[in-house]
């Protein structure tokens, strides 16, 4: 039994601490993990992903990202 009452004390909070630091850390690896998979343009979840064709004529990709500011007249 300790002699004090607040013995003990300085063991939970070092261990609330070290929890709190790999929370942190786990979270932060999940993030950047799902940013570079968010911005990988040659891998899918689900489905098949068709990044090369390789052709004899000379194709213009649309690039999807953009949507023009015009509105249909």
């Amino acid at each position: 039994m300790n002699a004090h009452p607040t013995a003990g004390r300085g063991d939970r909070r070092r261990r609330r601490l070290v929890l709190f630091a790999a929370v942190l850390v786990v979270l932060m690896l999940a993030v950047t993990g799902v940013y570079r998979l968010m911005n990988a343009r040659t891998f899918q979840l689900a489905g098949q992903l068709t990044h090369r064709v390789e052709t004899g004529e000379k194709v213009v990709a649309p690039d999807l990202r953009r949507r023009s500011r015009r509105t249909h007249p």
